[in-house]
């Protein structure tokens, strides 16, 4: 039974998470659809949209996956990259790219997270510090990662699965093999768990070096 409760908090927790997103416009670089170049600040809204402002006191304008091809926002410590990807045919989703090799292979990431951080600062509940789960180079803490690929230069991505401690370990290594079944070295090295769910980039740095002609 208590395992069972246990089992039942962790679900609740990870399906309660809110994807990214920042309480503060960051400096930033939008590359709309019709081919313009924004550069100011934005702030990534909890509805998967962008707030863009050419900067403090200016009109704000809003983008979604219609108008917004891809965007960057810069923290102290790295640069967060951004797109729209679609899922089986669903509504596009916002993504943050991990690796791109354009033509080839390509990596991404719906991230999710408890508590509300900022490129560059601090959690805004300190109980829960910096390295928590995942923390991305910029100080933002983040609890769990859905992660997809695809191959090419496709628009539609396939979802591998996700880092929670708990849930999802056979899905996501059942993913992983059928994925790269053009890769027998990998697909082995993921059998022999030589690769944990959080080495989603170490994973597709492999295929391209050992695997992708």
């Amino acid at each position: 039974m208590k395992k069972l409760i246990l089992s039942l908090v962790l679900l609740l927790g990870f399906n309660s998470y809110a994807q990214l997103n920042f309480s503060s416009y960051e400096k930033a670089t939008l590359k709309l659809r019709n081919g313009d170049i924004l550069i100011g600040e934005a702030r990534i809204t909890d509805d998967e949209k962008v707030n863009f402002r050419k900067s403090k006191g200016n009109k704000k304008q809003k983008h979604n996956y219609r108008t917004l091809e891809s965007f960057r926002i810069y923290g102290e410590k790295d640069t967060l990259r951004f797109t729209y990807k679609i899922i089986a045919g669903k509504e596009p989703r916002l993504m943050r790219v991990l690796r791109e090799y354009p033509g080839r292979i390509n990596l991404y990431a719906i991230e999710y997270f408890n508590n509300t951080f900022r490129p560059g600062g601090t959690p805004t509940n300190p109980a829960v510090p910096l390295g928590e789960g995942v923390s991305l180079s910029t100080g933002v803490a983040v609890n769990a990662s859905e992660y997809y690929l695809n191959k090419g230069n496709g628009f539609e991505v396939v979802k591998i699965g996700n880092d929670h401690p708990v849930f999802g370990k056979r899905r996501f290594k059942n993913a992983l093999i059928e994925f790269f079944e053009d890769c027998p070295k990998l697909i082995e090295k993921v059998e022999e768990n030589e690769f944990s769910r959080r080495e989603m980039e170490a994973i597709v740095d492999f295929y391209i070096t050992n695997c992708h002609s």
